[in-house]
Protein backbone atom coordinates (compact mmCIF):
# COMPACT_ATOMS: atom_id res chain seq x y z
CA UNK A 1 0.00 0.00 0.00
CA UNK A 2 1.05 3.54 -0.97
CA UNK A 3 0.65 6.55 -2.88
CA UNK A 4 1.45 6.04 -6.51
CA UNK A 5 4.35 8.52 -8.17
CA UNK A 6 5.60 8.38 -11.43
CA UNK A 7 8.35 5.84 -10.84
CA UNK A 8 5.92 3.48 -8.39
CA UNK A 9 2.34 2.13 -8.92
CA UNK A 10 0.34 0.53 -6.10
CA UNK A 11 -1.49 -2.33 -6.48
CA UNK A 12 -3.45 -1.55 -2.75
CA UNK A 13 -3.44 -4.92 -1.31
CA UNK A 14 -2.23 -6.21 2.39
CA UNK A 15 0.10 -9.06 1.34
CA UNK A 16 3.26 -9.84 -0.94
CA UNK A 17 2.16 -10.94 -4.77
CA UNK A 18 5.35 -11.78 -5.93
CA UNK A 19 6.70 -13.88 -3.36
CA UNK A 20 4.71 -16.95 -4.88
CA UNK A 21 5.82 -19.20 -7.59
CA UNK A 22 4.18 -19.33 -10.97
CA UNK A 23 2.36 -15.85 -10.19
CA UNK A 24 2.62 -13.76 -13.35
CA UNK A 25 2.02 -10.42 -14.51
CA UNK A 26 0.64 -9.57 -18.02
CA UNK A 27 0.92 -6.57 -19.74
CA UNK A 28 -1.40 -5.31 -22.21
CA UNK A 29 -1.80 -2.14 -24.13
CA UNK A 30 -4.78 0.14 -24.13
CA UNK A 31 -6.41 -2.65 -26.65
CA UNK A 32 -5.99 -5.52 -24.45
CA UNK A 33 -2.69 -7.09 -26.56
CA UNK A 34 -0.18 -8.84 -24.61
CA UNK A 35 2.93 -7.00 -24.70
CA UNK A 36 4.81 -9.08 -21.87
CA UNK A 37 4.25 -11.77 -19.18
CA UNK A 38 6.55 -12.52 -16.06
CA UNK A 39 5.97 -15.06 -14.00
CA UNK A 40 7.90 -16.07 -10.56
CA UNK A 41 9.63 -19.16 -10.65
CA UNK A 42 11.23 -21.32 -8.31
CA UNK A 43 13.50 -19.17 -7.26
CA UNK A 44 10.89 -16.86 -6.33
CA UNK A 45 12.45 -12.95 -5.58
CA UNK A 46 13.56 -12.01 -2.09
CA UNK A 47 10.89 -10.45 -0.53
CA UNK A 48 11.06 -6.30 0.67
CA UNK A 49 13.42 -6.33 3.81
CA UNK A 50 11.18 -6.09 7.53
CA UNK A 51 11.38 -3.15 8.97
CA UNK A 52 12.18 -5.02 12.18
CA UNK A 53 13.73 -8.54 11.83
CA UNK A 54 14.54 -9.14 15.59
CA UNK A 55 10.10 -9.94 15.52
CA UNK A 56 9.65 -13.59 14.86
CA UNK A 57 8.23 -16.49 14.78
CA UNK A 58 9.99 -18.47 17.73
CA UNK A 59 7.95 -21.91 18.10
CA UNK A 60 4.82 -23.79 18.71
CA UNK A 61 3.08 -25.62 21.01
CA UNK A 62 0.52 -27.87 18.70
CA UNK A 63 -2.01 -29.31 21.38
CA UNK A 64 -6.07 -30.34 20.41
CA UNK A 65 -6.52 -28.68 23.18
CA UNK A 66 -7.61 -24.94 21.37
CA UNK A 67 -6.48 -23.05 24.77
CA UNK A 68 -2.79 -25.01 24.84
CA UNK A 69 -2.37 -24.64 21.36
CA UNK A 70 -0.38 -21.91 20.30
CA UNK A 71 2.57 -20.25 18.15
CA UNK A 72 5.42 -17.82 20.11
CA UNK A 73 6.46 -14.82 18.99
CA UNK A 74 9.47 -12.81 20.05
CA UNK A 75 11.34 -9.78 20.08
CA UNK A 76 15.16 -10.01 20.13
CA UNK A 77 15.45 -6.41 19.98
CA UNK A 78 17.04 -4.34 22.49
CA UNK A 79 13.87 -2.17 22.66
CA UNK A 80 10.03 -2.84 23.14
CA UNK A 81 8.32 -2.61 19.28
CA UNK A 82 4.65 -1.87 18.62
CA UNK A 83 2.88 -4.82 16.58
CA UNK A 84 0.13 -2.49 15.74
CA UNK A 85 -1.59 -3.66 11.93
CA UNK A 86 0.59 -6.44 12.71
CA UNK A 87 -1.13 -9.42 11.26
CA UNK A 88 -0.34 -13.76 10.84
CA UNK A 89 -1.93 -16.36 9.49
CA UNK A 90 -2.01 -20.00 9.14
CA UNK A 91 -1.77 -21.96 6.04
CA UNK A 92 -4.80 -24.17 6.83
CA UNK A 93 -7.27 -20.85 7.47
CA UNK A 94 -8.80 -18.35 4.71
CA UNK A 95 -8.82 -15.76 7.68
CA UNK A 96 -6.16 -14.00 9.24
CA UNK A 97 -5.31 -12.68 13.18
CA UNK A 98 -4.59 -9.11 13.37
CA UNK A 99 -2.53 -7.68 16.37
CA UNK A 100 -4.64 -5.63 18.69
CA UNK A 101 -3.93 -2.17 18.81
CA UNK A 102 -1.36 -0.69 20.76
CA UNK A 103 0.21 -4.59 21.09
CA UNK A 104 3.89 -3.75 22.75
CA UNK A 105 5.96 -6.56 22.25
CA UNK A 106 8.73 -5.85 25.02
CA UNK A 107 12.45 -6.37 24.28
CA UNK A 108 13.36 -9.72 24.52
CA UNK A 109 9.81 -10.63 25.40
CA UNK A 110 7.40 -12.79 23.47
CA UNK A 111 3.88 -13.68 23.11
CA UNK A 112 1.76 -16.55 22.48
CA UNK A 113 -0.91 -16.50 20.34
CA UNK A 114 -3.77 -19.19 21.08
CA UNK A 115 -6.00 -20.83 19.19
CA UNK A 116 -8.76 -20.61 21.63
CA UNK A 117 -10.98 -18.33 23.65
CA UNK A 118 -9.43 -15.79 26.00
CA UNK A 119 -8.95 -12.76 27.78
CA UNK A 120 -5.71 -11.01 26.22
CA UNK A 121 -2.62 -10.43 27.82
CA UNK A 122 0.92 -9.18 27.45
CA UNK A 123 2.00 -12.65 27.15
CA UNK A 124 -0.98 -14.38 25.63
CA UNK A 125 -3.63 -13.40 22.50
CA UNK A 126 -6.62 -15.48 21.52
CA UNK A 127 -7.60 -16.33 18.00
CA UNK A 128 -11.26 -17.18 19.03
CA UNK A 129 -11.79 -20.18 18.25
CA UNK A 130 -13.13 -23.60 19.51
CA UNK A 131 -10.72 -25.69 17.78
CA UNK A 132 -6.76 -25.96 17.26
CA UNK A 133 -4.89 -24.42 14.41
CA UNK A 134 -1.10 -25.83 14.80
CA UNK A 135 -2.09 -29.93 15.36
CA UNK A 136 -1.63 -30.50 11.66
CA UNK A 137 1.73 -31.78 10.69
CA UNK A 138 2.20 -29.82 7.47
CA UNK A 139 0.62 -26.29 8.79
CA UNK A 140 2.62 -23.27 8.41
CA UNK A 141 2.24 -19.63 10.26
CA UNK A 142 3.09 -16.45 8.27
CA UNK A 143 3.97 -13.50 9.92
CA UNK A 144 3.60 -10.25 8.31
CA UNK A 145 4.35 -6.42 8.61
CA UNK A 146 1.37 -4.08 8.17
CA UNK A 147 1.83 -3.47 4.37
CA UNK A 148 1.68 -7.48 3.90
CA UNK A 149 5.33 -7.46 3.53
CA UNK A 150 6.65 -11.02 4.79
CA UNK A 151 8.22 -11.18 8.23
CA UNK A 152 9.07 -14.51 9.00
CA UNK A 153 7.21 -18.23 7.96
CA UNK A 154 7.08 -21.20 10.05
CA UNK A 155 5.89 -24.92 10.04
CA UNK A 156 4.74 -26.85 12.64
CA UNK A 157 6.73 -29.38 11.19
CA UNK A 158 9.41 -28.09 8.67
Amino acid sequence: MGTDSATNLYIGLPFSLWTVTNNCVYLRDINGTLQDKQCVSQTAPTPTPIPQPSVYIAGFNASTNPQNDYVTISNSATSSFNLTGWWMKAESESGRYDFPTNFTLNSGGSVNVRSGIGTDTTTNLYIGLPYSLWTSQSNCAYLRYKDGTLVDKQCVNP
